[in-house]
């Protein structure tokens, strides 16, 4: 099956919006989307373009790309494929239990729980 790559702002309504991110075939550029909008599972890659990216309320996400943000910040986030936030300065993923590979190569501050 191929990727589909699917832009989402906020005008996408929630019944839309879930069936998008229980996609693991899908990458999703989130960047003019509400993160806050994101259920607490995602399947698909995530992708943004913004200098923020902070999702108060995702617990399990499939790859995240955030490469042009400068904070990083998933409080709630305990389980994701790879994380790539190359030019964050701060990086906090507290709860964070397993993921992939994590590129934060300019976390000046780094924030992760050791289980």
């Amino acid at each position: 099956m191929a990727w589909q790559r699917i832009t989402l702002d906020n005008s996408i309504n929630q019944f839309d919006l879930l069936a998008h991110t229980a996609n693991p075939q899908a990458i999703l550029d989130v960047t003019q989307l509400d993160l806050a909008r994101l259920p607490r599972q995602v399947k698909a890659v995530l992708h943004s373009n913004a200098e923020i990216f902070h999702v108060p309320d995702l617990r399990c996400a499939g790859s995240i790309e955030a490469n042009k943000a400068l904070a990083f910040i998933a409080p709630e986030l305990r389980q994701a494929g790879d994380i790539s936030a190359t030019h964050a300065q701060m990086f906090e993923v507290p709860e964070l239990r397993s993921a992939g590979n994590i590129h934060a190569t300019s976390a000046a501050q780094f924030v992760a729980r050791n289980w």
